[in-house]
């Protein structure tokens, strides 16, 4: 035992000596992107929830959270890879069998009548495993264990991140297609008031029956846009309940404002890229492929095995205690030597997909930036857009108002008339549609910066 003991204390100080890891940085990228960096060291300070000032926002938001089903689903597959690993440290510890077996037999004959006797025989044993982490092989699986679960996590935050953003650009749309109903109602008032005006001047003799025929066909054409306009918030309404986890029935009664949506923080870029969850899992899916490479190439060094079995034999049924105790202790060691390549081959696809998980890496970065740059080039094209889709609106009330006057005084034609107007609701929805965009692109840019929800938010 004491034998034994010596070999379990060495083993012990070995692998402590063993176990460091290979570096493995991606060349292309700034040094203190090391996949070493903790994720601890990488806080988000600011939260998507910050930006937004609306009162039913957070409300939505953790109704989501709570009843996605997307989400729960994901939530249970996250809990359920930390059990794995947590069984996984069972490598580290001895496994112990148990058994009890009972026989019958009649190959022996009774003595005193010469006739073959029937006996029942009982065997209990013990048999008790453990290997010994000599080169921290068990550490460096455990290890990887660990890490991709942290890449299950981190995907798992970019899961809450985005369905956070959707619930939040699904608002948007909701009152978006309201705004558009609100506009085409607008559109649709605008035309009746010319029917009203256009019967009195037929009566005075001053109108046309086919000036008269022309606004009845815009009003037509105006309903029938209404119609379509109302079954686009309908479904609008209908994705919004889909993330809460709601069952679709239109129930949902919308705002008929926008959130007040900032535009995001933008820092520097090794901080932004850092802050996303995606290139946190790409860090630990790297530290996990290194881990599992090392493990593999360990897999050529022998191994230190200690075994001990047990054995009462020959006892009777509740008895335990009558026959006598055999035991042994062995310590082996095990070293490969013919494997038909499955250890070599083992080892060099291990080192490949670490490598391919350092590409992965790179790639994902090379996108966040694209991302980055396509939502802030996108910010400042909207803001453009909009700035001059207002005034133009502005002016077009003007030349609708003034071309009403000139109509009514018979001084200009409906056709005039209806081309004003037109051009007013048009921009106004052509208004709209770019404050909405404006709006989804600022969530976005959230989300390509690396902003998620906040801290309250994720312990849900």
């Amino acid at each position: 035992m004491r034998f034994i003991l010596k070999i379990v204390i060495l083993s012990i100080l070995i692998s402590g000596c063993s176990s460091k890891q290979e570096k493995i940085v991606p060349v292309d990228l700034p040094k203190d992107w090391s996949y070493e960096t903790k994720i601890s060291d990488l806080p988000v300070t600011y939260s998507l929830l910050d930006m937004i000032e609306h009162k039913k926002i957070r409300a939505l938001i953790n109704e989501a959270l709570k009843n996605n089903y997307d989400m729960k689903a994901t939530f249970l597959r996250l809990k359920a890879a930390s059990f794995l690993v947590d069984g996984s440290r069972s490598a580290f510890l001895p496994s112990a069998n148990a058994g009890l077996s009972r026989s019958r037999n009649n190959q022996n004959f009774d003595s005193v009548t010469g006739k073959r006797e029937t006996k029942y025989q009982y065997r209990g044993t013990l048999n008790i495993n453990w290997e010994i982490d000599i080169w921290g092989k068990l550490s460096d699986e455990y290890n990887a264990e660990k890490a991709e679960f942290r890449v299950l996590k981190e995907e798992y935050i970019a899961a809450k991140d985005s369905l956070a953003a959707r619930v939040i650009q699904a608002f948007i749309d909701v009152v978006g297609t309201k705004k558009a109903i609100e506009i085409q109602k607008e559109r649709l008032s605008n035309l009746k008031r010319n029917d009203i005006t256009l019967v009195r001047r037929y009566k005075r003799g001053l109108g046309r029956l086919d000036e008269l025929s022309a606004s009845r066909s815009k009003k037509a054409v105006a309903r029938a846009v209404l119609s379509s306009k109302l079954e686009s918030h309908k479904k609008a309404l209908r994705s919004l309940e889909i993330l809460l986890g709601r069952y679709p029935g239109n129930y949902f009664i919308s705002d008929n404002n926008y959130p007040e949506i900032k535009s995001p923080p933008v820092t520097v870029p090794a901080t932004v890229i850092k802050n996303r969850p995606d290139i946190k899992a790409a860090i630990a899916k790297i530290e996990s492929g290194n881990l599992k490479a090392l493990a593999a190439k360990k897999g050529f060094l022998p191994t230190l095995q200690i075994s001990s079995d047990m054995l009462k034999d020959s006892f009777k049924a509740g008895k335990l205690d009558t026959a006598t105790l055999v035991w042994s202790v062995v310590a082996s060691i095990i070293q490969p030597i013919f494997s038909g390549g499955n250890i070599y081959y083992t080892k060099k696809a291990r080192e490949l997909q670490r490598d391919a998980s350092v590409q992965d890496l790179a790639q994902k970065v090379l996108t966040a930036i694209k991302e980055v740059q396509d939502a802030l080039g996108g910010e400042a094209e909207l803001i453009e857009q909009y700035k001059n889709l207002k005034l133009a609106t502005i002016e077009a009330t003007k030349s609708r108002i003034y071309f009403e006057n000139r109509y009514r005084n018979g001084l200009d034609t409906i056709q005039t008339l209806l081309i004003a107007q037109e051009e007013e609701m048009d921009l106004k929805n052509q208004l709209n549609d770019v404050y909405s965009l404006l709006l989804r692109n600022r969530v976005e840019l959230a989300l390509t910066t690396g902003i998620g929800i906040d801290k309250e938010m994720e312990n849900l």
